[in-house]
């Protein structure tokens, strides 16, 4: 059954993604290991994949796609070192 979501208009609109996408977490996440994980590393680690997705971006000319990513990156850097 598809989630429904409302658009920007304020329409609702049914979830595109698979029922089994939608929730999609790493084998063994659960929100108590989530819970145990210290802040700083989880930004550290999380700095680290969207630079790399961001440079995947970047050669892929996905100019805005990378913009946003390295964003995202930025702000990951420095919660990890608050």
């Amino acid at each position: 059954m598809a989630s429904a979501n409302r658009s920007k208009s304020g329409n609702r609109v049914a979830s595109t993604a698979p029922a089994d996408l939608q929730y999609c977490q790493p084998e063994g996440f659960s929100p108590q290991t989530a819970a145990n994980v210290r802040t700083q590393e989880t930004a550290a680690y999380i700095a680290q994949l969207t630079g790399e997705l961001s440079k995947l971006a970047g050669a892929a000319k996905l100019e805005t796609l990378a913009y946003l990513l390295a964003m995202a990156r930025l702000e990951a850097d420095i919660l990890a070192r608050e």
